[in-house]
């Protein structure tokens, strides 16, 4: 009977694998990298050789003080320092791969087995809780700041506080301060162009996405007065239509303002020839 190759399939380990996106790795070791530094870093993550990836600056660099600082922080090896450290100048704009990866290990609060990375991103194997890292890799990236929407407040909880507290922008304010004091961002918008029923609407981001809450008025205690009968939830093609009229709203206003401007520009000419 021929060999079926049975023994070498059961060597065949099946391992979690988690993905992360160099955008998102690039937003998590910046939000590692700020509160160390006590500033905002602005990073861009990629894989420049095979297996072997970095975060760098996308302006500024960073000194030689700033980046013991980080070593210090995350406990790194004389290898990490090695690589981080330039040789011939006294700033770089990159960490260098151990050291990416070690503030990539303090955001997120765990290890991995083993790494891997290629042009779509680092790819974590049997990460300590490869579900709590999947929820990361699905939050919604903000600037610098990743937004878990599995941790936000629900629809339901924003229209009940709106209902019992009086539904206007105030108290709109108080009920996002907590984001505000996590996020520095209140996790909602106005947006004031009318879609021909509401003079316009506030987007607001709940556990399940995204919250229209229009207004039709508005007084000079609370401002916008909601219409709660009228919330819905947005979807992708409400959003398009959101950017659509917004871009078309902002090209008409910045032309318009252009030629303000140039009358102004021509009628201030006038009356400096006639004055001189």
């Amino acid at each position: 009977m021929p060999h079926t190759g049975q023994k070498g399939f059961n060597m065949i380990e099946l391992k979690k694998t988690v993905k992360i996106s160099w955008e998102n790795a690039a937003a998590m070791v910046s939000l590692a990298m700020n509160p160390i530094l006590g500033m905002c870093c602005e990073c861009r993550a990629s894989c420049e050789e095979p297996d072997y990836w970095n975060v760098r600056l996308v302006d500024g660099r960073l000194s030689k003080l700033q980046l013991a600082k980080l070593l210090d922080a995350v406990d790194a090896p004389a290898s990490a320092r090695v690589e981080t450290f330039p040789e011939d100048d006294d700033s770089s704009r990159c960490l260098g791969m151990e050291l990416s990866t070690l503030l990539l290990r303090r955001y997120l609060g765990q290890g991995w087995e083993t790494a891997f990375a290629n042009n779509d991103g680092i790819f974590l194997i049997t990460p300590g809780d490869s579900d709590r890292l999947l929820n990361m890799e699905q939050m919604l990236r903000l600037g610098d700041c990743l937004i878990p929407i599995d941790e936000l407040k629900t629809k339901q909880e924003l229209v009940e506080y709106l209902h019992e507290n009086g539904a206007t922008h105030t108290t709109l304010m108080e009920f996002c301060e907590p984001y505000r004091e996590q996020y520095h961002n209140e996790l909602c918008w106005g947006y004031p162009i009318s879609d021909g029923k509401h003079l316009g609407t506030f987007l607001v981001l709940v556990r399940e996405g995204v919250l229209s809450l229009p207004y039709d008025d508005a007084d000079k205690v609370d401002y916008e007065l909601f219409c709660l009968e009228d919330a819905r939830m947005c979807d992708f093609e409400s959003i398009e239509i959101f950017l659509s009229d917004w871009k078309k709203f902002a090209e008409d206003l910045e032309h318009s303002m252009l030629c303000m401007r140039e009358y102004l520009r021509k009628k201030k000419e006038v009356h400096d020839e006639q004055t001189n």
